[in-house]
């Protein structure tokens, strides 16, 4: 079975290769420096700024635990073998080791986020201590390390894609405690194996949106020299990235010694960096009291243990039952991703496997994932075939409509604070008119008119009252017999006069 598996590995085999094997593959992808005390290291050139290790890829679940595959052309050595630091204005650079191990990282979990940050070359591997829980306290792992994710996104085919902005880790990481357990499993078949330990595959493939894949783990410890010769310079040879074929994860492992004379490596160095500019993941910290504040938490999580009187635990019979037993290449078709521009993908790198499933109206959130296969005499093209889906392009729409709808439920929200304080506000300002007290006119001297309404407010009232059914004001009453001004004069037929006093005051008139 195996013969078919490791068709592609040549005859001529050696068991270990010499340190000038990470030069010669490295340098066409990099620069060599000197950094502090760690001495030679090597640097990823054409990267972003806010690049960071294990970013480019996605984690597989093997019989060694959590196991990174890169899309980058150098990320079988680099995430195998050595371990990371950070360099203020220059970014991460890459500590050479000789271990080989399925990932060198430190876990955080907790129930919305996992994290995992690059090792530092303080985190040196002893078999029979390994590393645990105490990763951060010891070796002063700080927040800017980390690469957080959602629990539901941990599936994903490009982790780079879903992880959360790094400006967010300061909070999160408070909020998660460590789960780190590398150790190593001595019923590894074919010898033992440095096992990633970290957390719970169980609880990840329950709330992840895509299946995290479970393969096989085959280790190609022998490779042919001859055909490394021809790479030099990043040109033709075999690819040193891990392979999916069928339920298998094949992967390079060989055994590399350390260089004969570090002082000629020395001299490669294109530029050499100080220890006061190693970062340890602190700098984005700006209140000294906060930085204080996490580093006693994760202190407090620790319980006071120490690689000395608690080291990582052995592997349980249980976390090994979701790995296949027996290597199938038959199971699937090598998964090849496609090459495109600067995120290109090394030919025959391994993706996910297609086994996601489809798309159902019982799950409509769940999108398919399927991997590029590139025309070529193992994989012709077929006829009346669909075309692939673009799992970068899958991704950064789900991301969008996520985003989409957190800020609809933000705005949302805030939409209900600002209505919940206008209610507020106006509540308030009707308890403040019905406790101001009623106005009292000033005490002094009384006003004539006032008085006069006082006494007779029947007159008053007579006087401000309209006439009912009519437009005009009431008449005032006048003396004698003048009539009022505008008023109509009497028409002599109807004079209010008797006769008799008609003839009285014209008898008074003539003497009589």
């Amino acid at each position: 079975m195996f013969a078919a598996v490791l068709a592609f590995i040549p005859a001529r085999l050696l068991a270990s290769v010499s340190f000038d094997f990470f030069y010669d593959n490295l340098s066409p992808y990099g620069d060599w420096v000197e950094v502090g005390d760690y001495g030679t290291c090597w640097r990823p050139a054409d990267v972003d700024p806010d690049w960071s290790p294990y970013t480019d890829g996605y984690w597989a679940y093997t019989d060694a635990g959590w196991t990174w595959v890169s899309y980058e052309d150098y990320g079988g050595i680099v995430y195998h073998y050595g371990r990371w630091t950070r360099v203020d204005d220059v970014g991460w650079c890459w500590v050479p080791d000789y271990e080989w191990a399925p990932a060198w990282v430190s876990w955080r979990s907790s129930d919305d986020y996992v994290g995992w940050a690059p090792l530092p070359p303080e985190a040196r591997w002893r078999r029979g201590v390994g590393i645990s829980i105490w990763a951060d306290n010891v070796y002063d792992i700080g927040p800017g390390y980390y690469s957080f994710c959602r629990v539901n996104d941990f599936g994903a085919p490009v982790l780079r894609q879903v992880i959360v902005n790094r400006g967010e880790n300061f909070t999160i990481i408070s909020h998660t405690v460590n789960v780190t357990n590398i150790t190593y499993n001595n019923n590894y078949g074919g010898g033992g194996v440095i096992f990633n330990g970290g957390p719970s595959f169980a609880t990840i493939s329950a709330r992840a949106s895509r299946p995290v894949p479970t393969l096989k783990l085959v280790q190609n410890v022998n490779i042919n020299p001859a055909d490394w010769a021809h790479r030099k310079g990043g040109k033709g040879g075999p690819s040193f990235g891990a392979k999916t074929i069928g339920n298998q994860l094949v992967v390079a492992a060989p055994q590399v010694s350390p260089p004969s004379d570090p002082a000629a490596l020395r001299s490669h160095a294109k530029q050499v960096f100080t220890g006061n500019k190693i970062s340890k993941g602190w700098g984005g910290m700006k209140n000294p009291e906060q930085m204080q504040q996490l580093r006693q938490e994760m202190q407090r999580q620790t319980k006071g243990i120490t690689p000395e009187t608690a080291p990582a635990k052995p592997v349980a019979a249980n976390d090994l039952k979701v790995v296949p037993t027996k290597a199938d290449p038959n199971a699937a078709p090598p998964a090849i991703h496609e090459k495109s521009g600067k995120d290109r993908r090394p030919d025959g790198v391994a993706t996910q496997p297609a086994n996601i499933p489809p798309v159902t109206p019982e799950n409509p959130a769940l999108k398919p994932f399927r991997p590029v296969l590139k025309p070529g005499p193992q994989n012709p093209p077929a006829a009346n075939v669909p075309p692939a889906v673009d799992a970068r392009a899958l991704e950064q729409e789900r991301i969008a409509k996520d985003r989409q709808a957190e800020s609809a439920a933000q705005q949302k929200q805030i939409a209900t604070q600002q209505d919940a304080k206008k209610a507020q506000m106006e509540e308030l300002r009707r308890r403040q008119l019905e406790a101001q007290p009623p106005i009292v006119p000033p005490q002094g001297k009384p006003n004539p008119a006032d008085l006069r309404k006082a006494q007779n407010p029947e007159r008053e009232r007579e006087k401000l009252e309209p006439q009912r059914g009519g437009q005009f004001p009431p008449v005032p009453a006048t003396r004698g017999n003048v009539p009022p001004p505008g008023a109509p004069q009497p028409s002599p037929g109807h004079s209010k006069e008797s006769k008799d006093s008609k003839d009285k005051n014209k008898d008074k008139n003539n003497g009589n």
